[in-house]
This record gives C-alpha cells, structure tokens and sequence, in this order.
C-alpha cells in the first residue's frame, strides 16, 4: 500500500465505507488510527466499524486502548481556527511519534477534505494543496505511516480532484 493515497467517493456513504475499511486495516494491524469526519457522518462510520463480528471486537479493543480517534475537520485540521499547514505537518509528527511511543505499531490517517471549499469559508484553506504535497516528503519513506485522503466526488470540481490526483500520484 503506498503510505498517501487519495480517493474520491460517491457520496457519504462509500466515504464512510472506504474510511471503516481502511481503519479496520489499521486497527487489526495494531496502528493507531486517527481521522476526520464531518459530525453528521460520526454515528454510520462507527456503525460500519462494528458491523461485522471482527470489526467489533477490533472497536472494543481499540476503545479499549485508546487506539483510535475521530474527530470533526475543525479540530484535526484548523484548532486554531486558522488551516496553517507548518502546524498541521508537525501536529501529524507529533500523533505518530506518540502512537510509536505507546506502543503501536503505526498510524493510520485519514480524513476528508470537503472544509478546503470556498462556502465553507475556513482561513488559510486555500494553502491545503501546498500541504498535501508537503504531506509527501514527511511520509516518504516512513513504512509505519499511512494516509488516506477522502475527497467526495459530488462536492469537489473536476479541477480540485485533477489537483488531488497530480499530488497522490
């Protein structure tokens, strides 16, 4: 699997899907999983994860062990309330080197992108492509790191996810 890769969703509810997936993977590898939902997508991601009888257990466990976190685009990406991505570049060195340090295997990220449209209004969004290619040379060559950017079809432009492509190719 490379270690940043992006996909692009049909609606919210392949988004959630490929985000359990790939958390699952994390989780049953013993990485710690740390993601960005929008708050309305919160309960199906946690239903999806606990779906089947191994996922559930791997929920339990991850509870269990504080292995996972999820949290809304304004706490993961701007706490600020301004998107810098210097702080954010550091901000992912720091989870990951404290997943290592509790004795993870990894980190698994992921997370959706849909705060960067211009509605939504957040300062600094405009910097977020400059921040995914950055995200590039942090993970390059960092086996026990991946990360999975989630940019939904229906919302984005053909522009933006021309853009995302270029960078996660």
């Amino acid at each position: 699997m490379r270690n940043h890769r992006c996909i692009f969703p049909e609606g919210k509810e392949e988004l959630v899907r490929e985000a359990a997936s790939f958390s699952l993977k994390g989780l049953a590898s013993g990485a710690f999983v740390f993601g960005s939902l929008e708050s309305e997508d919160f309960v199906r991601f946690f239903s999806a994860l606990g779906r089947t009888k191994s996922g559930k257990s791997l929920l339990e466990r991850a509870i269990g062990r504080n292995q996972l976190a999820v949290r809304v685009p304004s706490e993961a990406y701007f706490p600020s309330g301004k998107f810098v991505p210097a702080e954010l570049l550091r901000r992912i060195e720091l989870i990951h080197g404290g997943s290592l340090k509790s004795g993870f295997s990894g980190t698994f990220f992921f997370g959706t992108a849909s705060f960067i449209l211009p509605e939504k209004n957040v300062p600094g969004a405009n910097r977020f492509f400059e921040y995914e290619a950055m995200v590039n040379g942090v993970l390059r060559g960092k086996s026990r790191v991946n990360a999975l950017c989630i940019y939904e079809r229906e919302i984005f432009g053909k522009e933006l996810l021309r853009e995302s492509l270029r960078i996660h190719s």
